[in-house]
């Protein structure tokens, strides 16, 4: 399922049993976003993913499991 906003294609969060938390405010209202252009063009092998918090409005990265 994706849903169309802004005219960019964003597919919804889906939780994998595994709820993040947020460094910044400790709430678990966490969304998966794509890297930033320049991490996936210097750092392809940087085993991270991005995530952005809705409470805080925080973008942070936190390592793959």
């Amino acid at each position: 399922m994706e849903l169309i906003f802004n005219k960019q294609m964003v597919k919804p969060a889906i939780n994998k049993g595994k709820e993040v938390i947020c460094p910044g405010c400790g709430k678990n209202s966490c969304e998966r976003i794509r890297r930033g252009t320049l991490v996936r063009a210097l750092l392809p092998w940087l085993n991270v993913k991005r995530y952005h918090c809705q409470a805080c409005l925080k973008h942070f990265y936190k390592l793959k499991n």
